[in-house]
């Protein structure tokens, strides 16, 4: 799995 797509899970709106 690439770390860009990590951060962009991490970072999803949805969680905010």
């Amino acid at each position: 799995l690439s770390l860009s797509l990590s951060l962009s899970l991490t970072h999803s709106p949805t969680l905010t």
